[in-house]
């Protein structure tokens, strides 16, 4: 199994959701989990009161379900398929999702 990514006790924003009605925004935080190709963690802000995430990483891919509670008290989950991208500039590590949702 080859892992591009590290996600471990790691804390990340979104840059950009292009998603139809994406209600996950840059300031929402997420707040990563890994246990070998097991990824999960908790998100929050913005429009999200709270919402987790689970999946699996398979080389430079993320299966995962989610589950969310917006600011509206609405109840939402799902299931995507991203593609990793890792970029590297010397100075900091980017992960970019390439989200295809199902």
């Amino acid at each position: 199994m080859l892992n591009l990514a590290n996600f471990k006790n790691k804390k990340f924003k979104i840059v950009k959701n292009e998603g139809i009605n994406a209600e996950v925004n840059s300031d929402t935080i997420f707040y990563f989990y890994q246990n070998d190709s097991l990824l999960y963690g908790e998100y929050r802000g913005g429009k999200i009161k709270y919402g987790e995430i689970f999946g699996i990483i398979d080389k430079n891919k993320i299966d995962f379900f989610y589950e969310q509670e917006n600011i509206e008290n609405k109840i939402s989950r799902g299931k995507s398929t991203d593609t990793i991208n890792l970029l590297d500039n010397k100075k900091e590590k980017e992960f970019v999702f390439s989200k295809k949702y199902n």
